[in-house]
């Protein structure tokens, strides 16, 4: 979504969180705060949406809305991690995965990529790598590719440091040609591509302790192959 259209995205979460407002509290509340929350953290203004999900958490305890508490944490969670303060992120992660119901496999996969995300920015990579493995587990039960290559993704950022940087340009390249990949995973791709770094050929291994045999042939991923795809199914 470009930067127009966020900000009109903006104008009508306001504008309903304005009328909700007038009403008893209630879970249509929350959902706005949550709506605005990640409308601000994409247009990059990380301390308004700081504020915003923290009173929708708040929210959500005073109205009982228990299901909604996790979801909120890891929104919260990256704009923690977004503000430099990956610590503070893993707690919430932590506390989120205690909380959220055991039938929500989508949202714990996507609270233990976070968490992978806040290890990987506090250095801990050994923890990093088994968070990511654990969210790939969950995702390949889903049989969602866009979220695989996600977690593919991510598999980039905790190993960037352990990358031949060319390889890791293969790996970024491959996945913002991927058909299957969504505009926000594109979005976070090119903020990540270095257009001074030359990709490899082809792809480099992956680690399948991290992101399985099983998730990588899911979404097409193969160690050799050329690393600039042109449209193919899969």
């Amino acid at each position: 979504m470009n930067a127009g259209r966020l900000t009109e995205a903006e104008t009508w979460i306001r504008a309903a969180l304005e009328t909700e407002r007038r009403l008893p509290p209630r879970t249509n509340l929350v959902d706005i705060h949550a709506a605005l929350g990640m409308t601000l953290t994409r247009m990059e203004r990380r301390a308004e949406a700081h504020l915003v999900l923290t009173e929708g958490i708040r929210l959500a305890h005073q109205i009982r809305a228990v299901h909604q508490i996790p979801d909120l944490m890891n929104f919260l969670a990256l704009n923690l991690l977004e503000l430099g303060r990956p610590q503070e992120a893993v707690r919430l992660c932590l506390e989120a995965l205690t909380s959220d119901q055991i039938d929500r496999p989508a949202l714990r996969a996507e609270l233990f990529d976070t968490l992978a995300l806040c290890y990987g920015e506090a250095e801990e990579r050994v923890l990093a790598r088994q968070a990511l493995a654990q969210s790939t587990k969950l995702t390949v039960h889903l049989e969602t590719v866009p979220d695989l290559l996600h977690r593919l993704y991510t598999f980039t950022l905790i190993e960037k440091t352990v990358f031949a940087s060319e390889d890791h340009a293969a790996v970024l390249h491959w996945l913002l040609g991927h058909q299957e990949a969504t505009a926000p995973l594109k979005t976070l791709v090119l903020r990540e591509i270095m257009p001074e770094i030359q990709p490899a050929r082809t792809l480099p291994p992956i680690d399948v302790e991290v992101i399985s045999s099983e998730a990588q042939r899911r979404c097409g991923y193969v160690a050799g192959e050329p690393s600039i795809m042109a449209s193919r199914s899969f």
